[in-house]
C-alpha cells in the first residue's frame, strides 16, 4: 500500500478445491482484507497470479467475475426497497428458475424467519442503506442475495464478526451443510464459527504460517492451535 514499509502480503501461495469451504484467520493487521479483496479484485497484486479455474483473475472481465463471485461483509449497505427486491436483485430477471433460486435463498438464509417479524413480510421496505432493519436482519438479507446470485465462489469478509448468536449459528450451519455446492472463504473474527471449515489459511505478519484441515492443524500445536486457545481465554485480539 502506498507509504507502508513492506508489502501487506508476502509469498502467500495455497491452493483451495473447488466446493472448499475455507476460513482464513490471523491477528489484526495480518492481511486477511488485503486477501479478500485481491481475490474479489478490488485490487490487483503486484506480483504473482490469482487463479480461478484455472484462469487468470486478470484475463477476466470484470462482468464475469462478478458474476461468479459474491461477497457478504460486516457492515451490509442494502439498497432501497424492499426485502425481496434486495434479494431478487442478485437472482437476474424474474422468472420461474430465477423465483425459484429466491425462494431457495430465502429458506436456507432463514431470511422467513426476518420476514415473520416485520409487517409485510418479505415486502417489507430496509430504508435507505437497510436502516430499518437490525444488524442480524441485515446479515441474513446480504447472505440470501449473496446465494441468490448462484455465484461459484463466495467471500463472507468477517460477516460474523459482529451477529448475535443465533445469526452466528447459521452461518456455522451454512458452512457445514454447503459442502460441494460453492466454493467458500471466510475471514474468521470468531474462531468457533468456522470450527466446521474443510481448510484453514493461518495469516501472519502478511505471510502463510499454517495451512492445512483445522483438526490437522489443531494437533499440531501451532498458531491455529495458540488463535483457539487465546480467543477461548478471551484473550486473542483476533480480527
Amino acid at each position: 500500500f502506498p507509504g507502508a514499509a513492506e508489502p501487506a502480503l508476502r509469498g502467500v501461495s495455497f491452493a483451495v478445491p473447488a466446493g472448499t469451504a475455507l476460513a482464513v484467520v490471523g491477528a489484526s493487521g495480518a492481511g486477511k482484507t488485503t486477501l479478500g479483496r485481491l481475490l474479489l479484485r478490488d485490487m490487483d497484486p503486484d506480483s504473482g497470479r490469482i487463479l480461478l479455474q484455472g484462469s487468470d483473475l486478470a484475463d477476466l472481465s470484470l462482468t464475469g467475475l462478478r458474476r461468479a463471485t459474491a461477497r457478504v461483509a460486516q457492515d451490509v449497505v442494502l439498497l432501497s426497497g424492499t426485502v425481496r427486491e434486495n434479494i431478487a436483485l442478485a437472482a437476474g430477471p424474474p422468472g420461474p428458475e430465477n423465483d425459484a433460486r429466491v425462494a431457495a435463498a430465502v429458506r436456507r438464509a432463514r431470511v422467513d424467519d426476518v420476514a415473520g417479524q416485520l409487517d409485510a413480510g418479505l415486502d417489507s421496505a430496509v430504508g435507505e442503506g437497510g436502516r430499518l432493519l437490525s444488524g442480524g436482519q441485515r446479515q441474513r438479507v446480504a447472505l440470501a442475495r449473496a446465494l441468490a446470485a448462484d455465484a461459484r465462489l463466495l467471500l463472507l469478509d468477517e460477516a460474523t464478526s459482529a451477529l448475535d448468536a443465533e445469526n452466528e449459528a447459521l452461518i456455522t450451519e451454512f458452512l457445514r451443510t454447503g459442502r460441494g455446492e460453492r466454493t467458500m472463504v471466510v475471514i474468521a473474527h470468531r474462531l468457533s464459527t468456522v470450527a466446521h471449515a474443510d481448510l484453514v489459511l493461518v495469516l501472519d505478519r502478511g505471510r502463510v504460517a499454517e495451512f492445512g484441515p483445522p483438526g490437522e492443524l489443531a494437533r499440531r500445536g501451532g498458531h491455529w492451535a495458540r488463535l483457539v486457545e487465546a480467543q477461548r481465554a478471551g484473550t486473542a485480539g483476533v480480527r
